[in-house]
């Protein structure tokens, strides 16, 4: 048996094909619907306008005061933009408690012209995290704590296409270290801290990312990279979690385990055994010849 899920409602691919949406139209493939909304409450104006023009039919909007979905008319392209940035910096933060940059993604259908992405993404950091200290390119300088989206995947570094992360350095005025998880673990302060961290990663993959700089300065030359390896846990019942604090293996080693000990923790990685020992050994040499 073979088992397709998906949202019909789905806009066509970029590539050839709308395969659901044609299976389903085709009347030959046995299919069900789930209809109930889970994500909002089925009363949102989110929902029922989304519903509305799936059924052709044109949203009316009354902007309540108490509701969630609202229509902001401006025909200048500036004004849009000044007021896509009031929206974002002040309105909205204040309305309901959110993070600008957080909690609220704009969303635009073109990249270019005054209320393009390009030029929305300019504004939007120029009030939420001015400065030009960082690291160029092209026309854009990335400082840190700019928010960021991923564009294309990268299976080496387990960075996917629409991935969000945050700036978190460009010591060097070259390279970026971004964060895309939200948390970088280290190295754990007691017993308790050890079961908690352990507990933490045990329960999905996880990644050991270590930055490498070669500079020599006589040859006015410097180097900057990184190696990531995926590492996949065991799932480890509270007897093994247990048994995995007592041992004492945890100390000193960031992420409470260490690999070189054969610790239970891990079941395989994919990528360098060195890196997660603490030096990509396989880079290092790559870089030096």
């Amino acid at each position: 048996a073979l088992l397709f899920v998906g949202d019909s409602n789905q806009l066509p691919s970029i590539g050839p094909g709308s395969v659901l949406a044609d299976m389903i139209g085709s009347g030959i493939v046995p299919h069900v619907e789930l209809s109930t909304v889970f994500r909002q409450a089925s009363e949102s104006r989110i929902v029922t306008a989304a519903h509305e023009i799936m059924h052709g039919a044109v949203p009316v909007l009354q902007n309540e005061k108490q509701g969630n979905l609202f229509f902001v008319k401006e025909e200048d392209p500036q004004r849009c933009v000044d007021t896509v940035v009031e929206l974002v910096t002040r309105r909205l933060p204040s309305a309901y408690g959110l993070n600008p940059s957080s909690d609220i993604q704009v969303l635009s259908p073109i990249h270019k012209g005054i209320v393009g992405t390009q030029n929305l993404n300019l504004a939007l950091k120029q009030a939420l995290n001015p400065g030009d200290d960082g690291v160029r390119r092209g026309e854009i300088c990335f400082s840190s704590g700019d928010k960021v989206m991923q564009i294309r995947n990268d299976y080496d570094r387990g960075v996917f296409n629409g991935d969000i992360g945050y700036v978190k350095s460009t010591a060097d005025g070259t390279t970026l270290l971004v964060d895309f998880d939200g948390e970088i673990i280290g190295k754990p302060i007691d017993e308790k801290h050890a079961e908690e961290i352990t507990r933490k990663l045990f329960s999905k993959p996880h990644k050991v990312i270590t930055g490498l700089a070669l500079i020599c300065k006589s040859r006015n030359l410097k180097i900057v990279e990184a190696d990531t390896t995926a590492v996949y846990p065991r799932k480890l019942t509270d007897a093994q979690i247990a048994e995995h604090i007592k041992s004492g293996i945890w100390c000193g080693k960031a992420g409470a385990y260490s690999i070189r000990d054969n610790d239970p923790f891990v079941d395989h990685i994919d990528g360098s055994l060195t890196n997660v020992m603490g030096m990509p050994m396989e880079l290092f040499k790559k870089l030096l010849f």
